[in-house]
């Protein structure tokens, strides 16, 4: 599916990707998944542990390059990358983290997006003495520092309590929301889903491929929850008999 008004920022088309186990076993990962997303979009993918989730943001975001397929973006276009851990640097401090990636970000605008990630009396903190939640915050920081074109986020809530997966969830949304980047999302929680996504792509088990998109026209800021609950109990049919996904209590 292609975005209205030919404003396609990232087209990926996956036709196969396999690893070599060290038994000399070959395994494939991904097949035949592809997909278009336009300036500002929010795609969001659920599927199963282990069907390839991470394996294909690695692909998208250039890591990866051994596979059979395309990612085409702009010339030029900057990527920002979550990954599943922080990735922090324990003999840097949280503003030196974040500098690292953006070493030329503007002092206001950086001030501003530790405001919005409640980081601004943790910025002369080491990761040490960091909780995961304010961990994951800096990786968010360092990712949205560079002014990302287009952003992947693995799994950035997992492991957290609700409460706290919420709090973050919503600030993750006041950023995306605040720009037009382009966002690709892995999450095995369909709640978490259905409040970030504007798209939902509902993935295999291995070989993964896309076996639904769930479009949602809403705005994220404008779903209420009957609304969201009729799409979670939507996806939830979809997926019924397998585990794609979970769903946290928690709103």
């Amino acid at each position: 599916m292609r975005p209205a008004g030919g404003s396609a920022l990232l087209d990926v088309e996956i036709k196969q990707k396999t690893f070599v186990t060290a038994a000399g076993e070959r395994l494939e990962v991904l097949r035949d998944i592809g997909f278009v997303l336009g300036r500002g979009e929010v795609a969001v993918f659920v599927g199963p542990s282990g069907c390839g989730k991470t394996t294909m943001l690695r692909i998208i975001a250039g890591l990866d390059r051994d596979y059979r397929g395309r990612v085409v973006r702009p010339p030029g276009a900057r990527v920002g990358m979550v990954f599943e851990e922080p990735r922090l640097l324990p003999w840097r401090s949280v503003e030196d983290n974040v500098r690292l990636a953006a070493p030329n970000a503007d002092g206001a605008r950086l001030a501003a997006l530790f405001a919005i990630l409640e980081l601004t009396q943790h910025r002369t903190h080491y990761p040490g003495e960091l909780s995961l939640g304010l961990a994951r915050r800096v990786a968010l920081a360092r990712a949205f520092a560079i002014d990302p074109d287009v952003l992947i986020l693995d799994e950035p809530l997992v492991s957290l309590d609700d409460v706290l997966a919420a709090h973050l969830r919503d600030e993750l949304m006041a950023l995306v929301d605040s720009r037009p980047v382009t966002t690709l999302l892995v999450t095995h929680d369909v709640n978490d889903a259905v409040r970030l996504g504007d798209r939902i792509f509902l993935m295999s088990s291995r070989p993964a491929h896309v076996e639904a998109e769930v479009p949602i026209a809403t705005p994220r800021m404008a779903r209420g929850e009957n609304e969201i609950a009729a799409i979670k109990a939507m996806i939830a049919r979809r997926t019924s008999g397998n585990r794609t996904a979970t769903t946290r209590d928690a709103s």
